[in-house]
């Protein structure tokens, strides 16, 4: 998703529809303030009036205040490290050329570009860009789509793979590797909690990437076949959260082959939560309560139709987030849902008119 400049904050007000309570779909409307730019219509919305009029690029906000801002162009993703930050400028997701945007944020209200990275997998990081902060490590994988979509001037381009030193100066990455792997392709990724450990995922396989030397990164496997976009590990390594993008579901799998560095290192999948009508399966975060293992699990879109008629049953407009207990990894358990009004289906006529796709 792109936008047009670099935010400092961002605010989303949710409502929570938590599974087995009295009210599925209880709202928590916040009070904004005098000088805000609150959403125009129901929450979530970005009428299609306010983007004729322009009134969508001034932003909204509630309870936040702008204290400074770049102007840019972004592209999907956005990671930081100490007073730096780091994203995509690449517009677009078809092979498209730019770079990764250096920026340090020591004074808020005077963002300033320092660096540009341009190698290969940086040109168009795409999904992937991630810091490993206690490593200070920066990685970015190319943007590569599993519909088959090749570089046009660069066939290895979509098995490349970046890495920069930022621990000792964050304004001025040192590129440690520029490399092509020999089989495994980009799109996200994500770093086991060590930071030894680099998934490559192209929504298509998902492959592990050695990085215990920074200079030398090692494909620990040929691609397993399996339609991964974001993913996140235990603590140990021993376990992947697999978003799914392929079959809608959230995969728990072992991944002790590949913390214990065995040769082609397979990933098995013990467990899975099919989310049918919540498509388009996006990323993983664990967390906890009370000690207990969840997963926030998030998509990007929901089954589509094509009028709120075709499809009455619907749970649910948009893809949402959902809390997952995983206490019984091999039988994952929804135990929350987030949705905000646009989500909700009586509001479906209110919100088919935004989008060609709905």
């Amino acid at each position: 998703m792109g936008t047009k400049r670099l935010a400092l904050g961002v605010w989303v007000a949710l409502s929570f529809a938590m599974l087995g309570g009295g009210d599925a779909y209880a709202k928590s409307p916040a009070e904004c303030g005098p000088n805000d730019r609150p959403e125009t219509a129901l929450q979530g919305q970005v009428p299609m009036a306010d983007r004729a009029s322009g009134r969508s690029e001034e932003g909204y906000t509630c309870n936040l205040e702008e204290v400074g801002f770049m102007p840019s162009s972004s592209f999907a993703n956005f990671d930081t490290y100490e007073n730096c930050a780091y994203y995509s400028d690449t517009i677009g997701a078809f092979n498209a050329e730019g770079g990764t945007v250096v920026v340090d944020v020591s004074d808020p209200r005077k963002p300033v570009q320092t660096a540009y990275l341009t190698e290969r997998a940086a040109a168009n990081a795409g999904e992937s860009l991630r810091v490993h902060p206690e490593r200070g490590l920066l990685v970015a994988d190319r943007y590569f789509l599993a519909q088959g979509v090749s570089n046009f001037d660069d066939p290895d381009a979509n098995r490349a793979l970046a890495v920069y030193d930022i621990s000792q100066d964050c304004r001025k990455p040192k590129l440690l590797a520029d490399v092509v792997m020999p089989s495994a392709v980009g799109h996200e990724g994500c770093f086991q909690p060590d930071g030894m450990v680099y998934y490559m995922a192209s929504t298509d396989t998902i492959t592990p990437i050695d990085i215990s030397d920074p200079t030398k990164p090692k494909q620990l496997s040929e691609p397993q076949p399996l339609g991964i976009h974001g993913c996140s590990t235990s603590e140990d390594g021993n376990r992947a959260y697999l978003a799914d993008i392929g079959t809608a579901k959230l995969l728990v799998a072992d991944t002790s082959e590949v913390q214990a560095r065995k040769e082609n290192a397979q990933i098995k999948v013990i467990g899975e939560l099919p989310t049918p009508g919540n498509d388009g399966q996006q990323s993983t975060i664990p967390i906890f309560y009370d000690g207990r293992p969840h997963i926030f699990n998030f998509s990007e879109y929901a089954e589509l139709a094509q009028s709120c008629t075709q499809r009455p049953d619907r749970e649910t407009n948009f893809g949402y987030p959902m809390i997952v207990d995983i206490a019984d990894e091999r039988n994952p358990k929804v135990v929350s849902k987030i949705f905000n009004e646009v989500h909700l289906p009586d509001n479906c006529a209110a919100v088919s008119g935004d989008s060609v796709t709905f």
